[in-house]
C-alpha cells in the first residue's frame, strides 16, 4: 500500500509552523490542541483560539471548546457563557443551570437546591427554598415563626410561654419553674440531673443535695439522691457504723469492728471476707492484719510480718515452706538441706554442708 506524507512547506519571513504547515503570521492564525490543528483566516487581528476556532475575546466567550457570542469578558457555566452583571450560574450533581434573572452579587447571591436567589428576597433551608418571611428562620428543611415556636434539634414545637426553651428534640420547659435533664422535664429550677435508671431521672440542688452514682463498668450507672452532707458508697448513703468496699466495679458497706477504723482488710483469696482495722495501729499485708506495735517492721518502702516472713535485700520472703526453713540468698530464699548459695547465687541439688 502506498503511504504517502504531507511535506511540510517552505517557511519564509512571515511564516510560522502550524503542525507540519506553514501559515502567514499576518493574516493567518493557528489553533491546535489535543484533537489536532486547524489553520483559518485572521479574525480582527485576533490570536486566541477556542479550541481549533479563532475568536475576538472582546465579544466572544471561549468555555470549553464552545464560543458564545455577544458575551465578551464574561464567565462560563459548563460550557455555556453568561453576564454575570445580569445572570449567575448554579449546580446541583454536575448539572449546570444559569438564572437570567439573578446578578452574581458577592455576599448577596446565593445557589439552594440548583436555583439562584439573593439572600434579601428568600432563605435556603436545607435546599428547600422560600420567600422571606417577617419573624421567620430555618429549623431543619421548613420555616418556623420565632414568636410563637422553637426549633429544637431540627423540629419545629410550639412554645407553652415566651420564656419556653428546648429539652431534647421533641420537648420544652420552662426555666423559672423547671429543669431539662437530658431530654426529660423535671420540676425544680436550674436543678442538677441525676439518672436513677433507664430513661428515669430526678432534678435536684447542688445547693442542698448530691447524687450518688454507683459506677458500673458493665453496664449503665445509676444513682439515687441524698442530702449534701452524707458520705456516699456506691448510690447508697454510707452509714456511720460501716466503712465502704469497693472491689471489682461492685460496692458494699463493711460494718466496723471498733468506732476509730478507718480501713478495710480483704482477704486475697477471699475478697468478700473482709474486717475492719485502724491504719493508725495495724497495717493489711496480703488479707492479715498485723499490728505496727508488735510485728510492724518494712522491707523497703513494704510492711511485712516478721514472725511470718523475712527480708531478703528489700524482697519479702516466706519464713518456711512446708514447715522446712528457708534462708535469704540475696533477694532469694533457698533450703540449705537441699540446695547451696554462693555469691548470692542459688544453686539446686548441693546441700549447704558439702560445701563447706
Amino acid at each position: 500500500m502506498l503511504v504517502t506524507h504531507k511535506v511540510p512547506q517552505q517557511k519564509t519571513n512571515f511564516s510560522e509552523c502550524c503542525g507540519p504547515e506553514t501559515f502567514d503570521v499576518t493574516t493567518q492564525t493557528c489553533c491546535a490542541n489535543i484533537d489536532g490543528y486547524k489553520i483559518s483566516p485572521l479574525v480582527e487581528g485576533r490570536t486566541e483560539c477556542c479550541g481549533l476556532e479563532p475568536i475576538n475575546t472582546d465579544n466572544e466567550k471561549c468555555c470549553e471548546s464552545k464560543i458564545t457570542f455577544n458575551i465578551g469578558h464574561g464567565s462560563c457555566c459548563a460550557s455555556n457563557a453568561y453576564n454575570p452583571l445580569k445572570s449567575s450560574c448554579c449546580d446541583l450533581d454536575y448539572s449546570f443551570n444559569i438564572s437570567l434573572t439573578v446578578p452574581e452579587i458577592e455576599g448577596l447571591q446565593d445557589c439552594c437546591s440548583g436555583q439562584s436567589f439573593l439572600k434579601t428576597d428568600q432563605m435556603c433551608c436545607s435546599e428547600t427554598l422560600y420567600d422571606r418571611q417577617p419573624g421567620h428562620e430555618c429549623c431543619g428543611s421548613e420555616l418556623y415563626d420565632t414568636a410563637r415556636q422553637l426549633c429544637c434539634e431540627g423540629n419545629r414545637i410550639d412554645k407553652t410561654s415566651p420564656s419556653s426553651q428546648c429539652c431534647g428534640d421533641g420537648d420544652t420547659f420552662e426555666p423559672d419553674q423547671q429543669t431539662c435533664c437530658y431530654g426529660h422535664v423535671r420540676d425544680g429550677v436550674n436543678g442538677s440531673c441525676c439518672m436513677t435508671g433507664k430513661d428515669t431521672y430526678e432534678a435536684y440542688s447542688s445547693l442542698e443535695k448530691k447524687c450518688c452514682v454507683n459506677n458500673s463498668k458493665y453496664g449503665p450507672s445509676y444513682g439515687k439522691v441524698h442530702s449534701k452532707d452524707v458520705r456516699c458508697c456506691g448510690s447508697e448513703q454510707l452509714k456511720e457504723s460501716h466503712l465502704c468496699r469497693r472491689y471489682m466495679f461492685r460496692v458494699r458497706q463493711i460494718p466496723k469492728r471498733a468506732p476509730s477504723d478507718n480501713r478495710v482488710c480483704c482477704k486475697l483469696a477471699k475478697p468478700r471476707d473482709c474486717e475492719t482495722y485502724n491504719h493508725h495501729t495495724k497495717f493489711c499485708l496480703k488479707g492479715r492484719l498485723i499490728s505496727r506495735r508488735t510485728g510492724g517492721s518494712h522491707c523497703g518502702n513494704f510492711p511485712y510480718d516478721r514472725e511470718t516472713m523475712q527480708c531478703c535485700n528489700g524482697h519479702i520472703h516466706p519464713k518456711t515452706q512446708n514447715s522446712v526453713p528457708l534462708v535469704c540468698c540475696d533477694t532469694v530464699t533457698y533450703n540449705p538441706e537441699l540446695q547451696l548459695c554462693h555469691a548470692g547465687e542459688k544453686t539446686d541439688n548441693i546441700p549447704e554442708r558439702f560445701a563447706e
